[in-house]
């Protein structure tokens, strides 16, 4: 039940981005919330998310949902990284990195299927703002989940 709820928000998260930043692909939102609940809850928790997000950017703009699924991917392969190494759960550090690291990869994904490599100069530093705050979100969000679960002592969401 989780998965689909995460899914759920995660496309909302894209739609909701989408129309406050006027049509752009941008997903930091979107990626952030995979990358937080995945560091938390593992990836098959938000495996569903990826095409989700990867549909609602698609339908809200000129790209095919293909490539913005190939752009997701990089943050997945993260989160598998992360869920190997056992560091599940244990910082916001890890969250951040991962966050920053798959909005990094997406962001560059997205401008060499634009083919555009040769705009990857001019875009670093607007790469590298997207990818800070989204790995700041993400570590936001680790943080407060992590201690909304130690505060409510439940299992259940976070078991």
């Amino acid at each position: 039940m989780t998965r689909l709820l995460v899914a759920l928000i995660a496309g909302v998260l894209a739609l909701v981005e989408v129309s406050v930043a006027a049509g752009s692909a941008s997903a930091v939102l979107p990626l952030a919330l995979i990358a937080c609940w995945g560091v938390l809850r593992g990836v098959d928790e938000v495996v569903l998310a990826a095409p989700t997000v990867a549909l609602a950017l698609g339908v809200t703009s000129e790209e095919r949902v293909g490539w913005f699924l190939l752009a997701l991917i990089p943050l997945l392969i993260a989160l598998v990284l992360v869920e190997r190494g056992r560091q599940r759960g244990r910082s916001a550090a890890v969250g951040a990195a991962v966050a920053g690291g798959g909005s990094l990869a997406y962001g560059i994904v997205l401008l060499l299927a634009a083919g555009q490599p040769r705009a990857l100069p001019a875009a670093a530093p607007a790469l590298l703002a997207v990818s800070s705050v989204t790995a700041l979100l993400s570590a936001l969000g680790v943080l407060l989940l992590w201690r909304w679960r130690a505060q409510t002592h439940t299992r259940g969401l976070f078991a």
